[in-house]
């Protein structure tokens, strides 16, 4: 570390190394205003000053070879010999005015001063007179390279000068300031604010996501180190002291021993925070402290769920929480307390007394820190006393941007309620307002704000809100690179949505098919295909629902679950009864069998295709001559499961206690139960393993709106039992009793309880709702379909039967229902009562029968159903606002139709454009997925490529129409009119010339517009929808001989995509009367 003296009366040069010169050059400047000033001319990385007359010497400030952070060692020091000790305090003062803290004593009655620059070099300000004395030499280097205030002498102090906020301050003598501007802190463990010699990578070795800034005294944010060794100085116009803010790393022991042995082996904290100082002015309103968000959240249903279990837990520990979401330009989303009651420990120290030191743990009476907590005692905030703080937390965990150990039993990133938000500890006074509850951005007195930012897990976020102009595919070249990366990384992208399940990384969110169950089935459970080849496809499966319902994962006697199927006969008083795949085999196995055929989907799982086997080959034994006698022994024979089936004696008791238990069979699925005990706690009502304590399900009491016995269509067809249904917002739980009398006792007490209000009047994206698991709430991991990773999203209430005769008009009225519910939530308002009737409905098209429509009446259906899939995904988990979660949008949430399943991906380009072009691009033979559906379109239509409406801002309008059969071709020609009109721009430059834009979806599907695949093929498709200004302009680069348009290379351009979404809204249907005349 060079130290260079600058003797301000004689020629010379000097060089000052600093990690930020142009800052370091303007504070020397403003330092020394008479004697320095910049040169006009400098480079980006170096900087000079030259003296005015009478003086003669330089300053070159070069940065140093490595960035630096704040920390407590310097990375050079420089001397600056002045006058007289009079020039000595005016100088510092000035420094000290800049909010720069600075070091003075006294040698042999020579004045010194010191700071650190914000570059990092130690400043020694001191007469010439001082070096003269070889006696003083010592004692001069001696002050010059002590960081340490406890070593220093007694006649060393600390300045800070406070500034009124009326008054600005100049360079003028001490003398004409006010004594009251100036304070002094004798804090024993300050330390200069100084610049560590370790680079910015050793942070990053350590907390490589993470990058942390403070509040400084300008009002701007400076760099801030994570788990120094020393507490950092902070200094805003409100408060001036001490921070400490500890992270617990991934590996304590190898990353940060030095506080791995004094904090993190010791406690399970992932953060603490020290803050040490006082107050600059007396407050007037409340004390505020806790964590602000910069930007507004935009909350799904899970996100909101998840949010009210955070707050609920949070609330637990401090029932004064103050929360908003945000607005714009208004109030910040917040989380914050009253700060006497925030702090886990809080110790005041009045003048005259040494306050603790805030590398140890601080000390409180715990009687006094309760009566604090409880508001017993109230704390004076004044300007006199020091006040030291801390706080912890276990629960959040910032390297890995998520919060932890929550009773979900998932982590939950923090990305899923902030999106690309900076996170920052806050303290703040507010008004004593009580006309305003809101924490407002212009009324907030901020005294620190320490901001958190998130980088990414393993690479800087990219920005992929558009793609530029030569971009091609629906995903640029760089957001394919990152695309194919998420085998390997998530790029801290991914968290609009929790994972799906515990042990499933991110990494494989990429578009793949579903599948055909693998599973191996008996040879002989198939069924004769010519009773039933004919047969509509819901007939088909009526008679297969009829007779055999549903699987149970029964419990057996050796502690383990055995799948078991229930059966039916064929009168409604026949009484249920169970048997296995493999009794079935024995009872109807023959020779004349073929496989089931194509008729369902192959996206049915193992089980559910056992169970569609088994029903058939019962149902055809009613019809087949020669199998009565079989039929009699398979029916009349009583078996062990049919017995032992919700009939357990409750052995233990204790295992898991509560005022009330027994035994139910839980609906999984449509056409799935599983036998458990039921136990009914103060809180919730838990469903737990037959024999052992591991729990599968839970209710939280506060989260139930409604307890009723399910009717006709929503009861299962299994007549030999009772049912209860117990509804929350967005799930209904299906219970099967063995007794009337069992059910009739639950539902009394259950509905005696106190339970959420149904149906309220609130917004559901202004309020938070009582959820137990919020991804299990509203995205159903489904076990009829072998949907891998995917989650139902209209999962509301089950299906237990299929409707036979549901007609065309009904299937196009579920469909229809469905989106002009959906967009009637309205979700920005204040009145959203209608969400659960949205919910019901929406489920309502798992009954939906699309084989029975025609080609008009499938595209009007599925396009209907594609923008209630949209906006339903919208509602429950935010609108994404990247490409990356556009393709977790497309890929891991499903719709149940029609007896088969399909993501968003697989709805545009396996069902809908099913006979149309894949995007031009390689990428689609990547990501687009190859599923087969027996009800996809079966003819192409351009007009569909500006009928699909994802919300994107790139869409013209967020406007769709209620698509009807009847006027189906008018609607089209419609959408395609309008949104040519606003993407396609054709002006003519010269005789025979024109500038086009298209809109990016035609190039992507190019293919779709004509068989010569060229932009020209494009306009001659779209030319009946163009305005005749346009078409005229066209007209200029018509070639007759060709027979299409000469469009030059730099004459074309394709609109950049925008992958930030918006919730959708309905275009309004004109009515017209008898006479023609449109009535609005």
């Amino acid at each position: 570390m060079a130290s260079n003296i600058i003797e301000t009366m004689e020629a010379s040069v000097a060089v000052i190394h600093s990690s930020s010169p142009p800052e370091d050059g303007e504070l020397l400047s403003k330092i020394l205003p008479s004697r320095f000033e910049l040169d006009s001319e400098q480079t980006p990385a170096t900087v000079s000053l030259h003296a005015g007359q009478p003086y003669s010497c330089t300053i070159i400030v070069l940065p140093v070879a490595l960035h630096r952070e704040t920390s407590s060692t310097v990375s050079s020091y420089a001397t600056i010999c002045l006058n007289n000790d009079t020039e000595v305090l005016e100088t510092a003062e000035r420094a000290v005015a800049e909010g720069i803290p600075v070091d003075e004593t006294n040698i042999s009655q020579h004045r010194l001063a010191k700071f650190v620059s914000a570059g990092g070099c130690s400043i020694i300000l001191t007469t010439s007179a001082v070096w003269s004395q070889p006696e003083n030499r010592s004692m001069v280097i001696e002050f010059m390279t002590n960081n340490n205030p406890e070593k220093q002498s007694n006649g060393n102090n600390r300045r800070f000068v406070v500034l009124s906020t009326n008054e600005q301050t100049s360079g003028s003598a001490s003398s004409e300031r006010s004594s009251s501007m100036r304070r002094t802190l004798s804090l024993p463990s300050m330390v200069p604010p100084v610049v560590t010699t370790r680079d910015i990578s050793s942070q990053n070795r350590i907390f490589p996501t993470l990058r942390t800034r403070v509040l400084s005294m300008d009002g701007n944010f400076t760099p801030f180190p994570l788990n120094s060794q020393t507490p950092i100085p902070v200094e805003t116009e409100l408060f001036v002291g001490q921070l400490l803010l500890l992270i617990r790393p991934k590996d304590p022991p190898q990353d940060d021993p030095f506080w791995h042995e004094r904090l993190f082996s010791k406690k399970k904290r992932r953060v603490s925070i020290q803050l040490q100082g006082k107050l600059k002015y007396q407050p007037e309103g409340t004390l505020m402290a806790g964590m602000e968000i910069s930007n507004p959240m935009n909350l799904g249903l899970i996100a909101s769920g998840l949010c009210n279990i955070i707050l609920k837990m949070t609330k637990s520990f401090n029932p004064a929480l103050h929360y908003s979401f945000g607005t714009a330009d208004k109030e910040r989303a917040h989380i914050c307390f009253p700060a006497s009651t925030f702090f886990e420990r809080l110790v005041v120290t009045p003048p005259g007394e040494t306050p603790p030191d805030i590398m140890e743990e601080l000390e409180e009476d715990p009687q006094s820190a309760r009566d604090r907590k409880a508001y017993k005692t109230k704390i004076d905030w004044n300007t006199t006393d020091t006040y030291s703080m801390s706080f912890h937390s276990m629960y959040i965990d910032f390297p890995s941007w998520s919060v932890v150990k929550l009773p979900v039993g998932k982590d939950v990133s923090l990305q899923t309620f902030w999106s690309d938000s900076s996170a920052s500890v806050v303290l703040y006074e507010v008004p004593n307002n009580l006309k305003e509850e809101r924490h407002l951005i212009s009324t907030n007195k901020y005294c620190l704000s320490v901001e958190l930012q998130f980088l990414g897990h393993d690479a800087p976020v990219f920005d992929d809100r558009s793609i530029d102009d030569d971009g091609g595919s629906e995903w640029s070249e760089d957001q394919l690179t990152e695309v194919e990366g998420l085998s390997q990384t998530n790029k801290g992208d991914a968290g609009f949505m929790p994972p799906l399940e515990e042990g499933v990384e991110d990494d494989e969110l990429e578009f793949f098919d579903t599948v055909q169950s693998e599973a191996m089935l008996p040879e002989s459970l198939i069924i004769d295909i010519n009773l039933t080849s004919s047969s509509p496809h819901n007939y088909v499966l009526q008679i297969i629902d009829e007779f055999c319902p549903c699987w149970i994962d029964m419990y057996s006697k050796r502690g383990k679950y055995q799948t078991v199927y229930a059966f039916n006969g064929k009168r409604q008083t026949d009484l249920t009864f169970f048997r296995t795949a493999k009794m079935v085999e024995e009872a109807f196995g023959g020779p004349n069998l073929v496989e089931v055929d194509d008729r369902f989907s192959h996206r049915i799982s193992s089980e559910e295709r056992i169970r569609r086997i088994l029903g058939l080959k019962y149902a055809a034994a009613h019809v087949e001559t020669g199998k009565v006698h079989k039929l009699h022994r398979f029916e009349k024979g009583v078996t062990s499961f049919d017995k032992r089936f919700l009939s357990s004696k409750d052995r233990n008791p204790k295992r898991i206690p509560g005022t009330l238990s027994g035994f139910v069979a839980r609906a999984l699925s449509d056409r799935h139960w599983i036998e458990e005990r039921v136990v009914l706690q103060d809180e919730e009502i838990v469903f737990h393993h037959m024999e052992r304590s591991k729990i599968h399900y839970r209710i939280s009491i506060s989260s139930i709106i409604n307890v009723s016995i399910p009717e006709g269509d929503d009861a299962p067809r299994l007549p030999s039992f009772f049912y209860l249904q117990i509804e929350t917002f967005g799930r209904v739980t299906y219970l099967m009793f063995s007794s009337k009398e069992s059910r009739d006792s639950w539902m009394t007490t259950v509905n005696g309880l106190p339970k959420a209000t149904h149906r309220t009047s609130r917004s559901f994206t202004n309020h938070l709702f009582e959820v137990d698991d919020p991804m299990e709430e509203f995205l159903h991991k489904s076990t009829m379909w072998d949907c891998q990773k995917r989650r139902i999203l209209n999962c509301r209430k089950l299906s237990f039967r299929t409707k036979c005769a549901i007609s065309p008009k009904e299937t196009l009225g579920l469909a229809e229902e469905a989106l002009a519910k959906v967009m009637a939530l309205q979700p920005k308002g204040p009145d959203d009562s209608d969400l659960c009737d949205f919910l019901d409905c929406v489920a309502a098209l798992k009954v939906a029968d699309a084989y029975s429509l025609n080609e008009q009446e499938r595209l009007a259906f599925f396009l209907n159903v594609y923008h209630v899939f949209i906006m339903h995904a919208y509602i429950v988990l935010s609108p994404p606002d990247s490409s990356l979660k556009w393709i977790s949008y497309f890929n891991t949430i499903a719709f149940q139709v029609s007896d088969d399943i399909f993501s968003l991906a697989e709805l545009e380009h396996n069902v809908i454009r099913a006979e149309m072009s894949n995007p031009s691009q390689f990428l689609s033979r990547f990501v687009l997925p190859k599923s087969y559906y027996i009800f996809a379109l079966t003819k192409a239509d351009f007009r569909i490529n500006f009928a699909l409406n994802p919300g994107s801002l790139s869409m013209p309008t967020s406007r769709v129409p209620l698509y009807k059969p009847e006027r189906l071709n008018e609607q089209l020609d419609m959408v395609t009119r309008d949104f040519v009109a606003l993407t396609v721009s054709i002006k003519q430059k010269g005789n025979k010339d024109a500038n086009i834009t298209l809109p990016r979806v035609c190039q992507w599907f190019e293919k779709d517009f004509g068989s010569g695949q060229s932009a020209s093929d494009v306009l001659v498709t779209l030319l009946p929808f163009l305005s005749q200004e346009k078409k005229d302009a066209l007209q200029t680069i018509w070639n007759s001989k060709k027979n299409s348009y000469d469009i030059g290379v730099f004459s074309l351009k394709y609109l950049p995509y925008n992958y930030e979404c918006r919730f959708l809204t309905l275009e309004k249907e004109e009515v017209k009367d008898d006479e023609g005349t449109t009535i609005h």
